[in-house]
């Protein structure tokens, strides 16, 4: 949810567009713990601040994070 990407000691990227991949990370942490794609561009986000902006298509210890390396 939008609100969730604009909390106080975030940080947000600005100049993304609807589709981009990105990567939600947890504060302080240096991995992500989902990744997924843009349903709203940054200028949306910003300017709305509530809704849906980003569909995850993986998230830690799911299947596709738990997979062995090939």
């Amino acid at each position: 949810m939008a609100p969730g990407l604009l909390t106080e000691g975030g940080r947000f990227k600005e100049g993304l567009r609807v589709n981009d991949p990105v990567a939600v990370m947890a504060e302080g942490k240096e991995h992500a713990l989902a990744v997924g794609v843009m349903l709203m561009s940054s200028d949306e986000v910003l300017k709305e601040r509530k809704g849906e902006a980003i569909q995850i298509c993986g998230f830690m210890n799911d299947g596709l994070w738990l997979m062995k390396p090939i």
